[in-house]
């Protein structure tokens, strides 16, 4: 077979020979199980197939998450013998089980470029490492044979999953005649504040007496670590200093303007950090990426803008955490292709955001870890995948809490995909989308998803759900379809105490009009809405309908114990729909995106004074020739006063409300709400009228 060698120095190509490698037998048949000749494995479970190039495997292979550090050197002995040395250093959540250690002494022949043949190993050692910042030290000696020439000899230290067969991590030590100092980073560019994972990459690491950095240029050390994190918050050009020391003899390198930290007009490639609502918009110009071991954290009130064709791309971790005023948003101005995380076992966290105008689904999850919740996914497109949300191969990925609305698919769901994935899915208000197979949810290839309390209505598609060979459990939800409630192939699914528009079998299932508090005229992706549209009124048989277990109980009001916590009404029973059980943030800052206009040009709407008594004046601003209608509700839901309903031109409005009802009889004091809604757009806010 042909040499191959690896060209930047990250990939260590070995070979097991039949006839003269000691582990030979327990790798290709033990762990392999056998097979033809030659047997190519990459990474310790990737088999070339048809169509695969050696450079499509390696740049597959160069995404991989890793778990750990490897570090160690190599020490001749003398006669014959050399040690090896490895720190395993655990810097992610490990997730693969039956993890063994093992050190493979390597031959290369009389040239370092090429593959090395295995001449000898340790035995398969379990790594016992748990916890993230946990490390282990081990060690192995090696009889060398006297024929063979020491500056051939290779050690690769590796961790490889035995029930997976996946290599976790891998290092290749040698003995030293110098020290060579050396180090590199996966991120060198990018906008403040920038997060830098420095890796010292001198050739002797773990056995060096001093390790001394400079992260900029200033003449002062920063940091003793091994491998530190640093972040720049300026704008400007770095130079980055490493010295290192040992037995006495100092060598140091200098990497000038190694580190460049833009204005967030142009970003690109590797990210990590800080993102602040200070610096936003960030402009995002081409295909980003947080690398495996880095984090992202976008603050709430930050914008990102995505040019055309423009994705996020999730190897470490994203944690864009936002609030119900100040929501983080991802947008654009024309079209982007939206937030792609794969095997990320990190905990990533998107929180009150508003992803739109993605064409290439608003959130992509395959094997990975995630909680989704309290986002707005607003006027996105697919075809493949899901529109909103699409997760493959997950286990633990948590959606809850988000209004999922005015979302289109040309040939799937508007909505929620599953694929091979195992999923709880709760209080989600999921209306007014169009798809194909199904509106709101499509189930394929063994997934498992429990709805729990989620409002899905007034979709298009052929029906609210496809689900094929899955498993999908309803319980204390609200599906309302014009077309078939599921389509179903090669399974049934299982729902109980849900409000639907056709008959359904199932304990405690009801099929009355749910009786919303203002339902939108039609049904899917034109007819825009908030959440506190999907407030029953008082009279709705959806009230107290749920599973009668105290386990779904609504939540307890604090100001009125045994109270549910408003909008659940009645007792403490479940509600069925998103208001039951944990609830649903009904106070989002609604963000509606518009193709004709960037989702944060919303409507201004406020009232001054607040508290009031008897009268407040209610403010508000359009941008175009609109129908609007202002209305007051009260804490049911029910509509209290219309206080206007017509055409407006462009502008700053007002309109005041003397706290009477549209019978002008005085209301008791309390908290109201006073909605604006337009075709396109609706906001709401708080009142409160005090005597």
């Amino acid at each position: 077979m042909d040499y191959f060698t690896s060209a930047d120095n990250d990939f260590i190509p070995m070979m097991w020979k039949q006839e003269t490698s000691p582990g030979y037998e327990s790798r290709f048949m033990g762990l392999y199980g056998g097979g033809g000749l030659p047997y190519l494995i990459f990474g310790g479970d990737y088999q070339a197939a048809g169509g695969d190039t050696y450079d499509s495997i390696y740049h597959l292979l160069k995404i991989r998450n890793s778990p750990m550090f490897i570090d160690g050197y190599l020490e001749d002995l003398g006669n014959d013998q050399i040690r090896a040395t490895a720190r395993f250093k655990l810097v992610n959540n490990l997730v693969t089980v039956d993890n063994k250690a093992v050190f493979i002494l390597t031959n290369h022949d009389g040239d370092p470029s090429l593959h090395s043949i295995e001449i000898d190993k340790s035995d398969d050692i379990d790594l016992v490492i748990n916890q993230i910042g946990d490390e282990i030290e081990l060690e192995h000696t090696f009889t060398l044979n006297s024929s063979w020439q020491l500056e051939n000899m290779r050690v690769v230290v590796l961790t490889q999953s035995w029930d997976e067969k996946s290599i976790l991590q891998a290092t290749e030590l040698e003995i030293l005649d110098v020290i060579d100092v050396d180090f590199t980073t996966e991120i060198a560019f990018g906008p403040p504040c920038l997060e830098v994972l420095f890796q010292n990459r001198s050739n002797t690491i773990l056995d060096l007496d001093l390790v001394e950095w400079d992260f900029d240029g200033d003449g002062i050390f920063d940091s003793n670590e091994d491998h530190p994190v640093h972040y720049y918050e300026e704008i400007g050009s770095y130079d980055v200093t490493l010295r290192i020391t040992k037995d006495g003899v100092t060598e140091d390198i200098t990497k000038e303007d190694y580190i460049t930290v833009t204005d967030v007009t142009n970003i690109s490639g590797a990210v990590g950090g800080t993102w602040t609502a200070e610096n936003s918009p960030y402009e995002i110009t081409e295909d980003i990426i947080i690398p495996q071991d880095f984090n992202l954290q976008i603050e709430a009130g930050t914008e990102l803008q995505f040019a055309e064709g423009v994705q996020l791309l999730v190897s470490g971790t994203l944690s864009a955490i936002g609030s119900g005023s100040e929501p983080v948003i991802f947008t654009s101005e024309t079209e982007w292709d939206g937030i792609k995380i794969i095997e990320s076992y990190n905990d990533n966290v998107i929180d009150y955001c508003v992803i739109s105008k993605s064409t290439d689904g608003a959130v992509y999850i395959e094997d990975s870890k995630a909680v989704i919740s309290n986002n707005q996914i607003i006027d996105n497109s697919a075809s493949g995948n899901a529109s909103a949300i699409q997760l493959v191969e997950c286990t633990e990925v948590a959606v809850n809490q988000n209004f999922i609305t005015r979302n289109q698919n040309s040939s799937y769901t508007g909505g929620l995909g599953f694929t091979a994935t195992t999923a709880v899915v709760k209080n989600n208000l999921i209306v007014n989308n169009d798809g194909n197979l199904a509106g709101a949810l499509a189930l394929e290839e063994d997934s498992i998803v429990e709805l729990i309390n989620n409002t899905i209505s007034h979709n298009t598609g052929g029906a609210a759900a496809f689900v094929h060979t899955s498993d999908l459990i309803v319980q204390n939800s609200l599906i309302w379809q014009e077309t078939n409630l599921f389509v179903q192939i090669g399974c049934v699914p299982e729902v109980e105490y849900s409000c639907l528009s056709d008959n359904y079998n199932g304990t405690g299932n009801i099929f009355s009009d749910p009786e919303f508090s203002n339902p939108p005229e039609g049904i899917g992706a034109e007819y825009s809405t908030i959440p506190e549209d999907w407030i029953y009124l008082d009279t709705s048989l959806c009230i107290d309908a749920g599973n009668p277990d105290e386990f779904y109980n609504d939540n307890d009001d604090p100001d009125n114990p045994g109270s549910p916590l408003y909008p659940a009404m009645g007792t403490l029973t479940n509600d069925i729909g998103i208001y039951g059980g944990i609830g649903f943030d009904y106070e989002l800052n609604i963000v509606n995106a518009d193709y004709d206009e960037i989702p944060n040009a919303e409507i201004e709407l406020s009232n001054y004074p607040n508290p009031f008594n008897p009268s407040t004046t209610i403010r508000f601003n359009i941008d175009r020739d609109e129908l609007i209608k202002l209305e007051i509700f009260n804490l049911k839901g029910q509509i209290v006063k219309e206080l206007f309903n017509g055409q407006l031109s462009p502008g700053h409005h007002t309109k005041t409300w003397n706290g009477t009802d549209d019978n002008n009889q005085r209301v008791s004091s309390g908290i109201y709400f006073c909605r604006l809604h337009t075709v396109t757009k609706a906001r709401a806010t708080k009142l409160m009228l005090i005597k």
